[in-house]
């Protein structure tokens, strides 16, 4: 029997336009190859302009290329999900990028060469839309240049809803 999804066309992981949709973990490799693969330091970091991504581009601009998302919650620092680290350590596994050092704030994250051609081949075959390469980078670029706490500041300020848990709100609440 033919479902109704078939008869139009659409199968189980494929979009409308016969292209496979891609695992979330492309979010953290696009973020990473992002700002000329600028690395990011700290697992704090990474996680809030992961969320900035999740937030500002997959949810409130709609632009995505998966259906599975990222399910942040409010957290001792605020949004935070383990879903981020179980799939850098899936990317790290397969090579595409590099995770060095055991420290949580001095943690650096980084794209690997097969990461970034991985990335150039995903833009190049329209699997990944330039759009959603340039929002972020843009959330990249824009955020990633700040410091930690004005990072941490910035998201508690547009996502007051992901402070409820936070064991360090009171500094950046007013």
């Amino acid at each position: 029997m033919i479902s109704s999804r078939e008869r139009s066309g659409e199968k189980q992981g494929v979009t409308s336009g016969n292209v496979m949709r891609l695992p979330r973990a492309t979010y953290l490799l696009v973020l990473l190859d992002s700002n000329k693969q600028k690395p990011i330091i700290g697992r704090t970091a990474l996680e809030k302009l992961t969320f900035l991504v999740e937030k500002k581009i997959i949810e409130e601009l709609k632009i995505g290329l998966s259906t599975d998302t990222y399910h942040f919650r409010p957290w001792r620092f605020g949004p935070f999900t383990e879903e981020v680290f179980d799939d850098l350590n899936a990317l790290q596994t397969v090579g595409l990028i590099a995770i060095e050092g055991e420290d949580e704030e001095t943690q650096r994250f980084s794209v690997t060469e097969n990461g970034h051609k991985s990335v150039q081949r995903l833009v190049k075959t329209g699997r990944l839309a330039s759009l959603l390469y340039e929002e972020i980078d843009r959330i990249k670029t824009n955020y990633g240049k700040v410091s930690l706490m004005d990072l941490v500041e910035r998201v508690y300020k547009e996502y007051p809803k992901f402070t409820e848990r936070s064991e360090i709100k009171d500094s950046f609440m007013y």
